[in-house]
């Protein structure tokens, strides 16, 4: 401003500006908006897997949004009717349409949290510059790419916040009603959306007391939380017609009750002791960092500070918001739990915008100096440019990472398994949730794809006799078929290649013969190698076994000892990266093994532990409870992402010359496996006679 402007004056010119300013707003914050959301989503579907997901649930809700199915518990009552919607669009096949909702999903997640910082900072740079850390976090990007219900969970939430933030601002009836509707259908995707309602009753309460006090409002307010209650009848509805997945089908009042109030996964609420939870939660700053990194996550401090002295309201409703959802996961007694914390991750993105637009403050406040003005506009710019660089080192980290565009094996492995059995064969299954991974693929290719329509699928447990009845017959008999009842027909009987401990279980009742795929041993690849060849394994959940017992232990043994690996037995928990050459002594290859995370990153021309070798390309190989992954000169080349992950390279280019996966019961290579029930032992199984 000019100094020698009367004080007159420059109050004048200051209101000129705040209202160029204020109409300005409208079209920024539609720039900010659709920026972020096209830029998200041209990486989210460069980054999309293409067809069958490779977990579970993720293949599970490609199936449930094809065939209006019922998932498990809470049972989704929005998420399944959208992805429905995506299932008919004319691009490729309908288990990628189903992942592009997720991309979709992030990409209004990225944009409305870009929006809700806006709203709080008025600082373009800050606003997007968090927006886009979150957008490339590890673990929110990892769901963004596959079928899941995460990004959608995370888009309610940044919706309900950025037109809570709007409603503060300028008022207006039409906001607070926009608020509480998406939050009541957010409703019907998530559950843990309840976690939000004392944020949002602190946030509503110091803002219009009179919103929780007159009737009228809190009737508006009850209504629109009934009404997205009122999503979950649909279950019960279809649940009624038995769609042909229906899993734990709610098609009773008690059921429903049972359902709705996640009975089924009861015993896992805050079932950890208090040693437990104090250990996750002093790892959750270790989450915190590989999300953010350090310089982020100061930031995010700096912003709980300023917003909680400027914007008090603000504050309280993410404070609430964040400690709810932190203390309800950390004290989840589930696997996949860091998927939980999402939420949390997206909330601390709002500080770390706050903190970014305090330092911007200050930048421009020390440099805004006569007699050079002008240095505070340079000064400015030149922070910008490093918030934006900010938003470009976990977008180059984690990019190969997440990259499942080339991810075609829980396709190919499901296909392989529907392949080793006939048309009408009887896949016998264990109950949840030893081969759930692999069985959801299996119902995506013949419940949506029509791949071999008559193979029918049983329980293994007491209802299995409601399918098949056991034959007369010596217990080492050896048999073809057995009779399924309800059926006049005998079916050949599979089960799927499960761990030990219930393979053990179906022995005492089956006499079971492997089928396999393949029958190529991980022993004989690796003695097929050349000398140097770089080898680098990896698992996210790797099963115990000992290569000392067996010929065939003996001979992994022999051949992992001469790739410089010195463990005689591998740990059955927590994740594994191993880095090795070929020829190396025993005991100088790279062996990490944690609890959560293993993680090894070697750059061009690093040595390869004490072997002698050093890495002719860049090597990254993570393994976690989410995922595996084996980034090799910036391509993600992983061939399973599940069991073991082995990539070959050549000692002199670096180029990847062979990928293969096994798993630690058969050692096989790129195998499949099911076990043909060859005969019942009839001195434990519960036998009908079917022959008279």
């Amino acid at each position: 401003m000019n100094p020698h402007l009367s004080t007159e004056e420059r109050r004048e010119t200051r209101l000129q500006e705040a209202r160029a300013g204020q109409s300005r707003e409208p079209a920024l914050a539609a720039l900010l908006g659709s920026s972020l959301f096209a830029l998200t989503l041209f990486a989210y579907c460069r980054t999309l897997q293409p067809s069958v997901g490779d977990f579970g649930d993720s293949a599970k809700f490609q199936v449930v949004a094809n065939v209006l199915g019922i998932p498990h518990a809470t049972g989704y009552p929005l998420y399944v009717p959208l992805a429905k919607l995506f299932t008919l669009l004319p691009v490729r096949d309908a288990a990628f349409r189903v992942n592009l909702l997720s991309a979709v999903s992030a990409a209004a997640a990225v944009a409305l949290l870009g929006l809700a910082i806006w709203g709080l900072t008025h600082n373009l740079p800050a606003s997007a510059g968090a927006a886009l850390l979150f957008a490339w976090s590890r673990t929110f990007w990892s769901q963004a790419v596959i079928a899941e219900v995460y990004t959608l969970n995370a888009a309610f939430l940044a919706l309900v916040i950025a037109l809570l933030f709007l409603w503060r601002a300028r008022g207006g009836q039409w906001l607070y009603v926009g608020a509480l509707a998406a939050y009541a259908l957010s409703l019907g995707n998530h559950a843990s959306t309840i976690l939000l309602i004392p944020g949002l009753l602190w946030f509503i309460g110091t803002t219009d007391r009179k919103k929780l006090t007159q009737p009228r409002n809190l009737a508006l307010a009850a209504g629109a939380l009934a009404l997205g209650a009122c999503q979950y009848l649909l279950l019960f509805l279809r649940a009624r017609q038995h769609p042909s997945f229906c899993e734990t089908c709610p098609d009773t009042v008690p059921r429903l009750w049972w359902y709705l109030t996640g009975a089924q996964f009861r015993s896992s609420f805050f079932a950890l002791s208090w040693q437990e939870l104090g250990n996750r939660v002093a790892h959750y700053w270790n989450f915190l960092a590989a999300e953010y990194g350090l310089f982020p996550i100061s930031a995010g401090l700096l912003g709980i500070v300023t917003l909680g002295a400027s914007r008090w309201r603000e504050s309280g409703l993410l404070v609430l918001a964040f400690t709810a959802n932190l203390l309800f996961t950390l004290s989840y007694d589930i696997a996949d739990f860091i998927f939980f914390l999402i939420p949390t991750y997206l909330i601390f993105a709002v500080w770390i915008g706050g903190g970014l637009a305090t330092i911007t403050r200050w930048v421009a406040h020390a440099w805004r100096r006569p007699p050079h003005p002008a240095y505070g506009l340079v000064a400015t710019g030149g922070w910008t440019l490093v918030t934006i660089g900010l938003t470009l080192w976990p977008l180059r980290a984690n990019y190969d990472i997440v990259d499942e565009s080339n991810n075609y094996a829980p396709r190919e492995e499901s296909a392989a398994i529907l392949n080793l059995m006939p048309e009408d064969a009887v896949l016998v299954l264990p109950p949840c949730c030893d081969f759930y991974n692999r069985t959801m693929g299996i119902l995506y290719l013949q419940q949506v794809e029509g791949v071999k329509p008559d193979l029918a699928i049983a329980e293994f447990g007491a209802e299995e006799a409601d399918l098949l009845a056991c034959p007369f017959f010596l217990p080492q008999e050896e048999v073809t078929t057995l009779p399924a009842k309800n059926e006049g027909k005998a079916r050949p009987a599979y089960v799927p290649h499960v761990s030990p401990d219930v393979k053990s279980t179906f022995e005492k009742y089956f006499v079971l013969r492997p089928v396999d795929s393949s029958t190529r041993t991980l022993a004989g690849l690796l003695d097929e190698l050349p000398p140097g060849s770089i080898v680098v394994i990896g698992s996210r959940h790797p099963a115990s076994f000992a290569v000392d017992q067996g010929n065939t232990q003996q001979g992994v043994q022999t051949a992992l000892r001469g790739l410089g690996f010195a463990e005689v037995r591998w740990p059955g928990a927590g994740a594994h990266v191993l880095i090795g050459v070929r020829g190396a002594e025993p005991g100088t290859a790279v062996e990490i093994q944690h609890p959560a995370l293993a993680q090894a990153r070697l750059e061009k021309g690093q040595p390869i532990g004490t072997t002698g070798t050093r890495t002719p390309a860049p090597i990254q190989a993570l393994a976690s409870a989410g995922d595996t992954d084996i980034v090799v000169d910036g391509k993600n080349v992983s061939p399973h992402h599940r069991d073991y992950n082995l990539v070959v390279l050549a000692p002199e280019s670096g180029d990847v010359v062979l990928t293969a996966h096994f798993d630690t019961d058969t050692f096989l290579v790129n195998n499949a496996r099911v076990y043909h029930i060859t005969a019942v032992r009839l001195e434990t199984a519960s036998c009908t006679d079917t022959h008279d």
